[in-house]
């Protein structure tokens, strides 16, 4: 089970009883949990490689550490696997990892950033291990460097000399073949000071939605080493933008909640803040005993601003021929897993794919004409059918959808869902009416699961040219007919961007069916005038 005990950031699961995949998430392997290979009424994860990188980790209800050691019992069975614990990971594309190599008998320190080439970053001495053993693995991360421990005798060491991962902070496991885990251990180190505090929610790059009259709240979900407090207030403070003028509306200290358990030496502080104007925020929280402010912690960059999921196969993600940077620091990418964020250049976080994207452009135009911050959370998936999508299809993608979902009803809601999809089904003869009828099935569950808001708005693309497709253009036309029927018949729905006419010079020409650099800026410009005119210029 679960135990989260009752120090702020402190974790371990021995994936007993009910409800222990919950918050572990698999990407490009197979994760579940299973009988211990030596014991079988032991219960422990199991990672199988199905593809990709195959790794899996946790994030639940907003879960960051930051310096930290995180342990856990390892298992490799074959004699030539490669595993272990995955650290300061970001999203698939970035994190790192201390891993076992049964083929050269050490301890490795990996890294993978920007989805690039999982990487070696220092190696120890041949250890004593074996395969089909259980080994316990130990990372310990205090700011920069890394510190790498198996059996209990540490082994390698690293310092990250490469680039700020300060918010980075979920764990998780990783291999390209096969490995068990049991006994998970995290324990936050917190660094020196009058009272050590720590805001857990939000982080940087966090968005959260505006409503129609401009104004959001800000969740806020913390702690400080202390019993003794008698106030804890929160104020947050408008970011200076330079010459660009910046937008927003600085809320002075308001009081919030806060509790002090018996059996614990933590206050844990938990409210939202209410936030009259859209803007880029610093986020403050201080605490008082009487007259004396005992402890103050913060966190920069935190939006109130517009959501947007963005979805569908691979041009909805990286997939673009050239990884593009937003001019403006209010564009943020956030992750439907855990709703962490990082700034929205490519390839984006927590978005399908390693290489460029059309979103990154699109938030720098939405950013140059609202003035407030723009996030998208990306949930798509490369190479699918609308089929996929439908909730009751087998081994059905909507799980990602939904993940996004959530993600946003914690940040207040989201615009739209963008819908960038079709290719596939052009290639595969999807009819009109197949792909209307799929389409506002997925939509209407979508709704569902949006209690925020049961009329989401969906902004549908028109996209069914594939260059495997072009000696059957019919078969493409009956999939933008059912694009432009699905708006037709579903309310509250809109037609986005129409990319079936950039073909020749928006192209990839090592992969024809993304989009180039000219195509990405094209995409970005067509989706921008189709949200302007639904929503800005009203």
């Amino acid at each position: 089970m679960n135990a989260a005990g009752r120090v702020p950031g402190y974790f371990n699961e021995d994936f007993e009883g009910r409800g222990a995949e919950h918050g572990w998430y698999a990407y490009g392997g197979l994760g579940r949990v299973d009988a211990d290979p030596d014991n079988p009424a032991n219960r422990v994860y199991r990672l199988k490689y199905n593809g990709d990188i195959s790794i899996s980790y946790y994030c639940r209800d907003g879960t960051y550490w930051k310096d930290y050691s995180y342990e856990a019992g390892i298992r490799l069975d074959a004699p030539g696997s490669l595993g272990g614990l995955a650290f300061k990971i970001l999203d698939e594309n970035n994190f790192y990892i201390l891993s076992l190599n049964m083929a050269t008998a050490q301890a490795e320190i990996q890294g993978r950033t920007g989805g690039g080439q999982i990487r070696i970053l220092a190696a120890s001495s041949p250890l004593s291990i074996a395969p089909a053993r259980w080994h316990r693995l130990k990372v310990v991360v205090v700011g920069r460097l890394v510190r790498g421990y198996v059996d209990g005798v540490q082994a390698v060491e690293w310092e990250n000399g490469e680039l700020d991962w300060s918010s980075w902070g979920k764990i998780g496991l990783r291999t390209p073949h096969e490995l068990w885990a049991d006994d998970i251990r995290v324990t936050p180190i917190y660094g020196t000071g009058q009272v050590p505090a720590g805001l857990v929610y939000p982080a940087s790059y966090t968005v959260f939605q505006r409503n129609e009259e401009g104004w959001g709240m800000i969740g806020i979900d913390g702690y400080a080493k202390t019993e003794e407090a008698d106030r804890v207030e929160a104020r947050v403070v408008v970011m200076n933008g330079g010459d660009a003028g910046w937008k927003g509306m600085s809320v002075d200290w308001t009081p919030i909640a806060f509790a002090a358990p018996d059996d614990s030496e933590y206050l844990f502080f938990r409210d939202r803040l209410t936030v009259r104007e859209g803007g880029w925020y610093r986020l403050e929280v201080r605490g008082w005993k009487g007259s004396d402010e005992i402890f103050r912690t913060a966190v920069d960059k935190v939006g109130v601003g517009d959501i947007f999921l963005v979805g569908g196969q691979s041009n909805s993600g990286n997939s673009g021929g050239t990884r593009m940077i937003p001019a403006d620091d209010r564009v943020a990418a956030i992750s439907r897993m855990g709703g962490d964020g990082a700034f929205g250049r490519d390839p984006l976080h927590g978005v399908n794919g390693t290489m460029g994207s059309s979103w990154s452009l699109l938030g720098e135009k939405l950013v140059e004409v609202l003035n407030v911050p723009v996030g998208f959370i990306g949930f798509g998936r490369g190479g699918t059918v609308v089929a996929q999508w439908v909730p009751e299809a087998t081994d059905s993608l909507y799980h990602r959808l939904k993940e996004a979902l959530d993600t946003a009803g914690r940040l207040g809601g989201a615009k739209a869902v963008l819908w960038h999809q079709g290719e596939t089904d052009s290639d595969k003869g999807t009819t009109a009416g197949q792909y209307r009828e799929r389409l506002a099935g997925i939509i209407e569950r979508s709704r569902l699961d949006a209690p925020w808001n049961p009329r989401l708005l969906w902004g549908i693309a028109v996209v069914s040219y594939s260059p495997y497709s072009v000696s059957c253009p019919e078969r493409m036309e009956t999939v933008a007919e059912g694009h432009r029927n699905t708006v037709l018949h579903v309310p509250d729905t809109f037609l986005g961007a129409d990319t079936d006419d950039l073909r020749e010079g928006f192209r990839r020409t090592d992969e024809p069916s993304h989009l180039n650099e000219a195509g990405q800026r094209e995409h970005a410009e067509r989706w921008f005038v189709k949200l302007r005119a639904y929503f800005y210029e009203k």
